[in-house]
């Protein structure tokens, strides 16, 4: 079961299958490039998570810098000025591949 959803994913590009060992053959698995543009989505799920359904006792996960072991929390940033923006300054337009808008 696990080597055959370990499989789908190497297949969908999420893991990359990297040899470790030759004989027998062992290997690790890592996340690609795609996995990793996932990290702020996760990353803002957990500190939502955190902030709404709080452990009495503190934190249950922490996002930390590894160098610096100093908090970090997930932004949005607008592209072009490239500073942090509220969901309230954003709005849901429909893009080039939207389908038409159909008429009531």
């Amino acid at each position: 079961m696990l080597s055959r959803r370990l499989s789908e994913m190497v297949e969908n590009d999420l893991l990359e299958r990297v040899p470790i060992k030759e004989n027998p053959s062992r290997y690790n698995y890592v996340p690609t490039p795609k996995t990793k543009e996932l990290a702020v989505l996760v990353s803002s799920l957990i500190v939502w998570g955190e902030k709404w359904y709080p452990h009495a006792k503190g934190s249950r996960i922490e996002l930390l810098e590894t160098s610096s072991g100093s908090p970090v929390e997930p932004r949005m940033v607008a592209t072009k000025a490239q500073k942090v923006v509220s969901i309230d300054d954003c709005s849901f337009l429909p893009g080039p591949a939207a389908p038409p808008k159909q008429p009531k």
